[in-house]
């Protein structure tokens, strides 16, 4: 059996979690004991599983039925219509506060 050689443990459990992100088998259970035997730090291969598999749960979320799309866009629309809205607003304040600088420097004049 050939030895194990810390740097092929660590490249084989980058390998394993980038390959559970994507949808393969969770192997941390595997992956503990080959660092076990090979010395590596078993806090920081577990603090990399917890974050692939918060990685994981990113890219996974929940079907939403028809109506919980129509009131999930409704809503996106309503703020980017409250958005604008807001922008028109402040435009119209900035041109109405413009005219009056404009005026008041006419007056001084």
């Amino acid at each position: 059996m050939e030895a194990l050689d810390a740097k092929q443990v660590a490249a084989a459990i980058r390998t394993h979690i980038t390959s559970y992100i994507n949808g393969g088998p969770d192997t941390e259970t595997q992956d503990l004991e080959l660092v076990r035997k090979v010395g590596l730090n078993e806090d920081v291969i577990r603090g990399a599983w917890t974050d692939a598999r918060e990685k994981k749960a990113l890219f996974i979320s929940p079907p939403i039925s028809p109506t919980q799309q129509f009131t999930v866009a409704s809503q996106l629309q309503q703020a980017i219509e409250k958005n604008v809205a807001a922008n028109q607003l402040v435009e119209k304040l900035r041109a109405i506060t413009d005219w009056t600088e404009f005026c008041q420097s006419a007056w001084d004049a």
